[in-house]
Formats: structure tokens, sequence, C-alpha cells
């Protein structure tokens, strides 16, 4: 299944893998972030999954990426918990596996990485509230960092 996705005939299995357990690294980190991750933000990582599915062009690596995992989720899911990996250092991997891929479509992927961070942090805000704390602020800001993309507005003081 892995070395079938996409037009990126030029990633190996195991940098597909990397790729793959990516979205699930930019959940963890914001969704750890704060008190709790709770399942309001999980059932919204999953909505962003399939709302990037709608996001990238055909034959891209975004579209492979979004397709495999909106299909095989909680597989993946499982997975990425049973990997040991630290979510820091699998964002680090993903992003040396994303310098393989074009330009135009790893800062894409990248970005729209950002986007679901963001939107899983908020997730579980309420009217009145920040609309992120402040540890998911700082974790915002390292994602960013790790994922070589700006910091969203949303995360600068």
């Amino acid at each position: 299944m892995l070395s079938t996705m996409g037009d990126s005939a030029d990633l190996s299995g195991d940098q597909w893998e990397v790729l793959l357990k990516l979205p699930f690294a930019a959940y963890t980190i914001v969704a750890t972030a704060g008190d709790v991750a709770n399942e309001a933000q999980f059932r919204c990582f999953r909505e962003e999954i399939e709302h990037g599915r709608a996001s990238f062009g055909d034959g891209t690596t975004g579209a492979a990426l979004t397709d495999a995992v909106a299909e095989n989720l909680d597989m993946l899911w499982s997975a990425y918990r049973a990997s040991g990996r630290s979510p820091e250092d699998l964002a680090k991997r993903g992003v040396k596996v994303l310098g393989k891929v074009p330009e135009g479509e790893s800062v894409a992927v990248r970005d729209w990485l950002l986007l679901v961070a963001l939107r899983v942090a908020a997730a579980s805000r309420v009217v009145g509230e920040p609309p992120v704390s402040w540890s998911e602020v700082y974790a915002l800001k390292d994602l960013a960092r790790w994922l070589k993309r700006p910091v969203p507005d949303i995360a600068r003081p």
C-alpha cells in the first residue's frame, strides 16, 4: 500500500510511512499542549483530514497523503501511537521526506499540517475564551519552526 500512493514513486515505503504519521504528529503536538486532548479535538482532526482531500490537486503528494490517511485513519492512528517516536521527531523527519517532493507540494502539505494543528487547538474552545491557550501557542510556534513555515498570526504575541 505505502509504495503505490500518488505519483511520488521516488519515495520509499519507509518515507511514506513517515509521511503517513506526520498528520498525527501535528495533531498530537497541539492536542497534548492543552489541558488534555479531547474528543472534540480528535473529531476536528478527522474532519480536517476529510477536508484536506479536496485541498490538493490530483496526483500530488498532499492528495495521496490525505487520501491514504482518510481511508485508514484508525489503523494509522494505532500505528502512530505504537511507534514510540515523539511527535517532534516525526515532524522533523517528515520535513526531510517532504524535501524529496516538488517544493510547491512540500509547502502545501506543511501549510495544511499547520492549519490542521490550528483548528485542532481551537476545537474545544467556548465563546469568550481565547482561541488557543498559551501552551498551545508555544506548541504551534514549535510546530511552525519544525515545519519550516511562518508562525501563524494566532500564535504571535
